[in-house]
């Protein structure tokens, strides 16, 4: 919160105005933006579920050194930046494109 606190700060200060903020559904996503909406002088925050972040699968809950460990043949494919490359029980990168992008997309068109 110490962060989002300092940019609401930051972005208060700054001679535009900030006239709208999104956030994921999730919890620490939609604290972290309501603490900068309020700072800056909004009301609302616009929540959208497909901008939570990615799915690590197995790897959720891990230090990138215990994922290299554990999981060393998937950490090593995962390292490869194929956009279709899919950690099990998780997301490709290309699947976060998918579901992000046309919600971006409304964003800025609104």
């Amino acid at each position: 919160i110490k962060q989002a606190v300092a940019l609401g700060q930051r972005l208060r200060k700054r001679r535009s105005k900030v006239h709208y903020i999104c956030s994921s559904d999730l919890p620490r996503a939609k604290l972290t933006a309501d603490t900068i909406a309020k700072i800056v002088g909004l009301e609302e925050v616009e929540v959208f579920e497909a901008l939570r972040e990615r799915c690590f699968g197995i790897f959720e809950g891990c230090t990138r050194g215990e994922v290299e460990t554990k999981f060393p043949n998937e950490f090593a494919e995962s390292r490869k930046f194929d956009l279709h490359y899919k950690v099990p029980g998780g997301e490709s990168r290309q699947e976060v494109l998918d579901r992000c992008l046309p919600v971006l997309d409304e964003i800025a068109d609104a």
